[in-house]
């Protein structure tokens, strides 16, 4: 690998797992508060919260989610895919880099430059936003002074336009550079060829909402107002966010979806089973991405017909993920199997990546998304796919590029022990959570106990974070066990 990219990529591989340590981080603090309200942080509550006696403060809980889910997503898992396609796509389109490397070095000074403005705006008079990851309007306008606000959309920009400028040099790199015929192509660099489409096509709107957001703050326009009052409206937004947000769940799922089957194919010597159909359904999951976003807005007050059309097309996208599955129990039957490290993360994430796929037939259908949106069920289904599928697939593609970059991968007892550790811990987190929301707990709560409906859930929420506990010290070992296998 040449110098220069190896640099490149472990310098973003440094920034993803400070970003993941982040929001890890603050997840736990999300967990303590929603498990034992009222009592005080352990370790960090005199640190975090001298004012409130070591309590974790309502007035700034609503910063926690937001910074969790936009660093995890914007400066964890978006850089690390980022990273680890600069390491593992030239060899598998026949080259020794990619076609334009300066363009994932460029990405590198965006992420950075990002995560740093997002860490600037914790110093700011009004702090860290509050208005979610989505950064909703109005909320994200005229009810979020101060400058923390405007740096969460210049950090947001910032990782957004590094991911696109490292999608053009993978899709150059694969249409254009590459020596390898399609028909030869991995299925893992077709998952980065789909995802890097996607993020051509659709990073460009989020960034467009995120300008006229800007607007809106700071240059006296109305887009995203009350329409009775100065002619905008907050929906569109919704509709801006959406078309770039769903598409998003596929960008950072496609190549993990490739990894995958390779690593399959690869733990029982013979090629991935029905491969053209997944390479097919990879494209018909591209397709549709664009088209089922309204799933988001079934509560937002849409026509009926764009409601039933929009449930209709959530329905057919489900169906090409039954090709990735059934690909992998095609390629797994009959055979001998012989484990490596990949192959083990490969199995648990596969677990729970179907788990989590039907939790989400609920949430497609208008009579059971009434009930549920907005509640604790939305937040484990996401995470059951986006969180532990997608960090269980980062892990089993991470032992093949780290050792490209000179680092020696831990022991196959170790690694195993860690894939255990980390599916069982993340079920052990999202799993509590659908229970929570089919007993009605609403996502974004800051005392449960106030609620009388809700405190005999509360157990609930304890055994969700014990497992969080459980899972972010299995990450922390697996670090070490790597930071002392470099060389």
């Amino acid at each position: 690998m040449h110098p220069a990219d190896r640099r490149t990529a472990l310098l973003t591989l440094l920034l993803a797992c400070a970003g993941a340590s982040l929001g890890a981080l603050l997840s736990l603090l999300i967990r303590w508060q929603l498990a034992f309200p009222g009592r005080p942080l352990p370790l960090l509550g005199a640190l975090l919260y001298p004012d409130h006696h070591g309590v974790v403060a309502a007035s700034s809980y609503p910063a926690l989610f937001t910074l969790h889910g936009t660093v995890m997503i914007y400066f964890a898992v978006t850089p690390a895919l980022s990273a680890l396609g600069l390491i593992r796509l030239p060899p598998m389109v026949g080259l020794h880099r990619p076609a334009h490397p300066a363009l994932h070095r460029a990405a590198l000074a965006l992420y950075a430059l990002g995560f740093s403005l997002l860490l600037l705006g914790l110093l700011s008079p009004f702090g860290a936003p509050a208005f979610g990851w989505t950064a909703s309007a109005p909320l994200s306008t005229a009810r979020s002074p101060g400058a923390g606000a405007t740096l969460w959309l210049l950090a947001v920009a910032c990782s957004g336009l590094g991911a696109l400028l490292g999608s053009f040099d993978i899709l150059s790199t694969i249409v254009v550079a590459k020596k390898v015929p399609w028909s030869r192509l991995p299925l893992s660099a077709y998952g980065h060829l789909f995802a890097s489409t996607l993020n051509a096509l659709f990073l460009p709107i989020l960034l467009g909402a995120l300008a006229l957001l800007f607007s809106d703050r700071h240059l006296g326009t109305a887009h995203f107002t009350h329409p009775l009052r100065q002619g905008g409206d907050a929906l569109v937004y919704q509709h801006l966010f959406w078309i770039f947000g769903h598409p998003e769940v596929y960008i950072l799922i496609l190549p993990v979806w490739g990894a995958l089957s390779d690593s399959l194919a690869r733990a029982v010597d013979r090629p991935p089973a029905l491969a053209r159909a997944v390479v097919a359904a990879m494209a018909a999951v591209t397709l549709l991405s664009s088209l089922v976003y309204g799933h988001h807005l079934l509560t937002a007050g849409l026509s009926p017909l764009l409601v039933e059309g929009f449930m209709a097309l959530t329905l057919l996208i489900s169906l090409p993920s039954t090709a990735f599955v059934a690909s992998w129990i095609a390629t797994l039957h009959g055979a001998s199997l012989r484990p490596d490290a990949a192959a083990c993360y490969s199995l648990a994430a596969i677990a729970i990546f179907v788990l989590g796929g039907l939790t989400g037939v609920p949430l497609a259908l208008v009579s059971t998304d009434r009930y549920l949106h907005d509640s604790a069920f939305v937040v484990g289904h996401f995470h059951l796919v986006m969180a532990a599928t997608v960090l269980l697939g980062l892990l089993a593609m991470s032992h093949d590029a780290l050792a490209r970059l000179g680092i020696r991968a831990p022991s196959f007892a170790v690694s195993r022990a860690h894939a255990w550790a980390t599916a069982l811990g993340a079920l052990g987190v999202f799993l509590p959570m659908l229970r929570l929301g089919l007993g009605g707990a609403p996502r974004r709560l800051y005392d449960p106990s106030l609620y009388r409906y809700l405190s005999p859930l509360l157990s609930w929420q304890r055994a969700a974070t014990a497992a969080a506990a459980l899972l972010v010290t299995a990450q922390l070992v697996w670090l070490l066990a790597w930071w002392r296998g470099r060389r």
